[in-house]
């Protein structure tokens, strides 16, 4: 992960999320992400805890937040685009 991705989702948790200690949680987002083999797993496995407990425009705020974090990549690569089409799906969203 570049320092633009890097940059990005730590904006993300300060300014969307207001998370107090970003880089403790980034820390340990970032341990936990380097076990992730697919990331298309994590959409399924938390998808209904996501459609459970958010709100739909949390939901939406989820995936802006997602695209977001890909653009920082110079745009979404062809695994990041499935990846938010299935986290679309998936959170009920009706666009893509």
């Amino acid at each position: 992960m570049g320092p633009a991705a890097q940059s990005a989702i730590r904006n993300e948790m300060r300014d969307v999320m207001a998370m107090p200690k970003v880089e403790e949680s980034f820390k340990f987002a970032r341990r936990v992400a380097n076990h992730v083999k697919d990331p298309s797993d994590l959409v399924w496995r938390f998808s209904g805890l996501w459609m459970d407990r958010l709100r739909p425009f949390e939901r939406a705020e989820l995936y802006d937040m997602a695209a977001r974090i890909a653009e920082a990549y110079g745009g979404p690569t062809d695994e990041q685009a499935g990846c938010l089409r299935l986290l679309s799906e998936r959170l009920g969203l009706t666009r893509p």
